[in-house]
């Protein structure tokens, strides 16, 4: 299955409040852990439109709790 393809092995972990989520992708390992997924909920069906924003969930933990708050993905404006 190709990386950011929806799939039931993809577990929601946390709602942006948005809208939109961050997923869990168990279908893919890279070295052992699996990938974080931004799934924006219009395009989430879509092959190719889920943006890979961490490559484990200690590496997403770690980044959301030294953002102050903010998507640390999203550029600023």
């Amino acid at each position: 299955m190709p990386l950011n393809r929806p799939s039931l092995l993809w577990y929601v972990v946390c709602d942006t409040g948005d809208g939109d989520y961050v997923a869990l992708d168990t279908s893919t390992t890279e070295n052992g852990y699996y990938p974080l997924l931004d799934c924006f909920h219009e395009t989430f069906m879509e092959s190719g439109s889920n943006k890979r924003i961490a490559h484990s969930f200690s590496d997403f933990l770690e980044r959301a709790l030294r953002s102050g708050g903010r998507l640390y993905w999203l550029k600023r404006d």
